[in-house]
């Protein structure tokens, strides 16, 4: 089941999630396994850091919600944005490594064609779905006598591809006696988790 995640997860974009994704060529657990899978034993084991599979409605095995070990925060427990920031460093590298910059002399124009070259990689990632956009995109050649002058310093933020785990739906009855009763249901019955709070960057 496990190398069928991953193989499911690497098939896909980067940004794309693992969860609710149906794990092909398994069709249940055993009696043993069923019995103690309750809605709060696999809440316990999501808050933990485990990805949880469970068989839907349609008798189909599917991933609970794929989270990472580390469940500190959003930007941390969605495999999904972490694998699309991975993807993002990887494309940094090898397009700056392909500007033949680095070994050249800095000149006047040197920050503008490293900003130039920035703006490639970031608008070919958000092409591509990697990020959904980026601003305060800035660079400049450090200086004396805190700085390195031989180092181009660049620094951007960047918004992630968040994805989407929970659909809230509210409806109300309208009965004859005037009366209202509001209920609030979820979509999705993976583990309840707070809402977290985006940093500007994922360093």
């Amino acid at each position: 089941v496990a190398a069928a995640c991953a193989g499911t997860l690497a098939a896909h974009p980067v940004q794309k999630p693992l969860t609710k994704n149906v794990i092909a060529g398994f069709s249940g657990f055993p009696a043993s396994v069923t019995k103690i899978q309750t809605k709060s034993f696999k809440d316990g084991l999501s808050a933990k850091g485990v990805a949880v599979l469970e068989v839907n409605r349609n008798n189909q095995m599917i991933v609970r919600h794929g989270v990472t070990t580390d469940m500190s925060s959003l930007v941390t427990r969605e495999i999904s944005i972490i694998r699309a920031r991975d993807r993002l460093f990887d494309s940094i590298q090898v397009g700056m490594d392909s500007t033949d910059l680095i070994g050249t002399p800095i000149t006047i124009d040197t920050p503008l064609l490293v900003k130039g070259a920035m703006i490639g990689i970031l608008e070919r990632a958000v092409q591509e779905g990697t990020i959904l956009s980026y601003d305060s995109l800035g660079v400049r050649q450090q200086p004396l006598p805190n700085g390195d002058p031989s180092i181009i310093e660049v620094k951007f933020r960047y918004e992630p591809a968040v994805p989407l785990n929970y659909i809230l739906i509210s409806f109300s009855l309208n009965l004859a006696n005037g009366t209202v009763d509001v209920t609030t249901s979820s979509a999705d019955d993976s583990t309840s988790l707070p809402a977290p709070i985006l940093p500007d960057s994922l360093g």
